[in-house]
């Protein structure tokens, strides 16, 4: 019998960076998914497009980003599948599987919650 749980968070360290919030981002983008769109900016990643991490917090001058580490977030569309698997932004704050996005490790899934955990590969 295994002591601990296993459960996808926390099974790599998260790497932060910090950001110019220079396109007004707010409370309401934590978690969703970002590009970086300038010198030290980020955005909310538009529909069908790679992401380079998750907002983890934000005030009027600076966006925290997640850029490593475990990530769980919101999907739509098709469920991601098991293993090795391609992502991209939804542009309404989730992610969704697409052939044309960068190919991430798909540990856990919440289909009742529409609920993804992965790592980057």
């Amino acid at each position: 019998m295994n002591p601990f749980p296993t459960k996808a968070t926390g099974l790599r360290e998260p790497e932060l960076f910090t950001f110019e919030n220079t396109n007004n981002l707010t409370d309401t983008s934590i978690g969703q998914p970002v590009i970086v769109s300038g010198e030290m900016t980020v955005s909310l990643a538009p529909n069908g497009s790679k992401f380079d991490g998750f907002v983890s917090n934000v005030d009027k001058k600076s966006v925290t980003v997640q850029i490593e580490g475990s990530f769980e977030c919101v999907y739509s569309g098709n469920v991601p599948s098991y293993g090795r698997d391609t992502l991209v932004s939804d542009g309404n704050g989730a992610i969704k599987k697409d052939v044309g996005g960068d190919v991430f490790l798909i540990l856990s899934i919440d289909t009742n919650a529409k609920r993804v955990s992965f790592i980057r590969l």
